[in-house]
């Protein structure tokens, strides 16, 4: 068997002999060969069309099924699928260029192109994988152009296990040829048999939808057997996925026994990316990875911080390190590729300065040496406050990695007062989910909002990343001024993220609400948050712990009791779940919560509003709900919206997305003769809306000049307040940014 690029070795017996190379979709050659003149040859191959011959085969007779079900039931047993236990390490490759450069009209540019690729880069990373336990440790990184060392999973580009029903590509799953229930999906044709002695035998297998359908793959497979296991796979698909721009992908697989397991010793991927909204051709990537040193037995449980790390030093690995893993010389493309982008790098300030902020840009910050700038700070406006100035700034990793401190402060020109804060943030160890943290701020928040602040470290968003403007505060007029003192603390636990608090609040509305007759209103709360995310990706680099999510659901859980003034408790559950198929993209919201008998209005739960129709939308908000006006101490929240992706629109030939809305909301407000000067309604027999929408109708010319910082969508919905009751079908015409 060859590798990925051909190359093969063998053993001859005598001076000459004559080999035979027989690959699938070329002809058979025979080459007469000399000992030791032939030590090192090249053979090329003439393509030959596959003839099938047609075969009507009943599955319950057929011996593919018989075959398959082997492979099932051996391959798994003898694979890296019934290890409890392995690591292995890997030298991968990544090359990206433009997929044909008869495109390219400047001549410089196809110059370039002929000599250097676009990109590339060399990792080395470390797999390992203990008792249902899973990370990734990047060793080394090399990348043209790009000094910092850049995570790398080759793991999850593709399923490194060819077993189970689904096979994973990319984020996308494929139903899998070589599954029980592939048979229902995929034909097969026995297209190769070779006999490697009385006992092994290979089997090559061809297979194709059974019909047209971009979600099935079609390629071939080779099984050794026996046992059978796959001992190569190859797969293709023309899907094109309008969303990540994704026109076609190839994989190839080849498996080799190690210690008494099959493994996957190499694996290529090829995919061509084309964005609608760019004039650029096509972009053509390979990413190759070939697998050394495979370890079973005598494995260490990881060190479970995150799940991909970057180790120290990975980018000061010297050529000799890269030549003895590199298993065959970089060839001169890559070579050039290398010393054209690193001398780019060096002349291009812009491109320095890009590379190192974007991590922190994305995330609202600019670093400034020992400093980060907190850019969201520099200006905002409500109604409360009107046009409002500040700065905040938070010491970083370069002063020291174990503490932060911040301070910030503004002026709002509208209510004359002046809003601060300072922090200090303690991280005991290199593991950042480990945080203490002390704060005092005078501040404008939004009535009902949660009163705790945790600065956004770059890990474990206890929220959502924060908008480059809020738009809701161009609407809100209900708001409060809010004096606090807190301390808290952040700690894993288990596969969950634990945090505590303890606060000393005193909030002033900033209109004329009275509750009780009071306007100012002290609170003492003793709290604690419980964030839940199987299997949520992380990673670690230096000090730094990034969250990449998770596709499962997470689970939020959150109580508080105030010991003093009103002896109250509060706590809320809320369950968030999204889901991606090739065409459709769901998200599910489920949030309920109680307080404890009667609270002033800035402690009850406020239901989040789009508010009157307008331009703007905000994600688990109601539609067609007014601004702050519904509230509760008792309730329950339903979001589903259902995403149907582009391409459902073929006479449109800028392909708008079609959205389905149901929000459904039920609580209940305790006496609320209690609120003076404030129009508060609850929900007790409920609020129900359900809409269909239409995203993405800027037409590609206004959408290419946007790019990602606006959309337009058109919504109808049927809204029905059952209190009221009353119904009503807004049409809202949106700018999402």
């Amino acid at each position: 068997m060859s590798d990925l690029n051909g190359n093969f070795k063998i053993a001859v017996y005598y001076p000459t002999d004559t080999l035979e190379i027989r690959l699938l979709g070329y002809k058979p050659l025979k080459q007469l060969i000399s000992y030791p003149q032939d030590t090192q040859k090249t053979f090329f191959l003439i393509p030959e069309p596959l003839t099938l011959q047609t075969v009507v085969i009943t599955p319950s007779l057929s011996p593919i099924v018989r075959l398959i079900k082997r492979i099932q039931t051996e391959g798994k047993q003898h694979s890296i699928a019934a290890l409890k236990q392995y690591q292995f390490t890997t030298y991968n490759q990544v090359w990206v260029t433009f997929a044909d450069t008869s495109e390219i009209r400047d001549s410089a540019a196809k110059a370039f192109l002929q000599k250097s690729y676009l990109f590339f880069w060399e990792s080395v990373t470390r797999s390992t994988f203990f008792r249902g336990e899973y990370k990734e440790e990047v060793i080394a990184s090399k990348a043209s152009g790009i000094p910092k060392a850049l995570p790398f999973s080759p793991t999850a580009l593709q399923s490194i296990s060819p077993y189970k029903n689904q096979f994973q590509i990319l984020d996308q799953f494929w139903i899998n040829p070589v599954s029980e229930k592939g048979l229902q999906h995929y034909r097969y044709y026995f297209t190769d048999t070779l006999y490697l002695s009385s006992k092994d035998t290979l089997y090559t297998l061809f297979f194709e939808p059974k019909r047209p359908d971009p979600k099935r793959l079609q390629g071939s497979f080779t099984v050794h057997c026996p046992p059978c296991a796959i001992k190569s796979l190859s797969a293709e698909t023309r899907y094109k996925d309008p969303e990540s721009g994704i026109q076609s992908i190839e994989i190839l697989q080849l498996h080799e026994k190690q210690e008494g397991y099959w493994f996957p010793m190499q694996w290529r991927m090829r995919l061509h990316y084309k964005s609608e909204e760019s004039d650029f051709p096509a972009l053509a990537f390979e990413i190759e990875s070939h697998v050394r040193e495979v370890h079973t037995e005598g494995i260490a449980p990881p060190k479970q911080i995150a799940t991909i790390e970057i180790l120290p030093q990975a980018t000061e690995k010297d050529s000799t390190f890269w030549n003895q893993l590199r298993p065959t010389p970089l060839d001169e493309k890559a070579q050039n590729t290398y010393v054209a982008l690193d001398t780019l790098l060096k002349k291009s300030k812009f491109f320095q300065f890009w590379l190192n902020q974007s991590a922190h840009l994305k995330y609202g910050f600019l670093r400034a040496g020992i400093f980060y700038i907190d850019l969201l700070s520099l200006y905002r406006y409500n109604l409360v406050e009107g046009h409002r100035v500040g700065i905040g700034l938070w010491t970083n990793e370069q002063l020291t990695p174990y503490a932060s401190l911040g301070a910030s402060v503004a002026y709002g020109f509208s209510d004359q007062r002046m809003k601060y804060q300072g922090s200090l943030f303690i991280h005991p160890f290199r593991d950042r989910r480990w945080q203490l943290q002390g704060i005092y701020r005078y501040e404008l928040i939004e009535s009902g909002a949660l009163s705790t602040i945790v600065r956004n470290q770059m890990l474990l968003h206890w929220s959502l990343r924060r908008p480059v403007f809020n738009v809701r505060d161009f609407f809100l007029r209900q708001m409060d001024y809010l004096t606090q003192w807190e301390v808290a603390f952040f700690a894993p636990l288990f596969k969950a993220q634990l945090q505590g608090y303890y606060q000393q609040n005193w909030v002033e509305p900033a209109d004329s609400y009275r509750f009780q007759q009071r306007h100012q209103y002290q609170q003492t709360w003793v709290g604690a948050r419980l964030r839940w995310t199987p299997k949520e990706v992380l990673l670690q680099e230096g000090w730094q712990l990034y969250s990449y999510g998770s596709a499962f659901p997470t689970l939020l859980w959150h109580g508080f009791v105030d010991p003093t003034d009103y002896k109250r408790w509060g706590t809320t559950l809320q369950w968030r779940w999204q889901y991606k198929t090739p065409f459709s993209w769901w998200q599910l919201f489920i949030v309920g919560g109680i307080l404890s008998e009667t609270l002033p209005y800035t402690w009850l739960h406020v239901f989040p509003a789009n508010g009157p129709p307008n331009w703007f939308t905000a994600l688990f908000a109601f539609e067609t709900m007014p601004w702050n006006q519904y509230v509760a101490n008792r309730f329950v929240r339903f979001h589903l919206r259902w995403e149907w992706l582009n391409g459902k629109f073929p006479s449109i030939r800028y392909a708008p997305n079609l959205v389905f809305y149901s929000n459904i909301a039920w609580g209940t407000l305790e006496q609320t003769q209690l609120h003076e000067n404030r129009s508060t309604r609850s929900l007790e027999q409920g609020y129900v809306e359900i809409g269909i929408g239409i995203t993405d109708l800027f037409p590609p010319e206004i959408k290419r000049r946007l790019s990602s910082l606006a959309s337009l969508e058109v919504n109808a919905f049927i809204a029905l307040d059952t209190k009221a009751p009353y119904y009503r079908l807004p049409i809202l015409v949106k700018v999402n940014f």
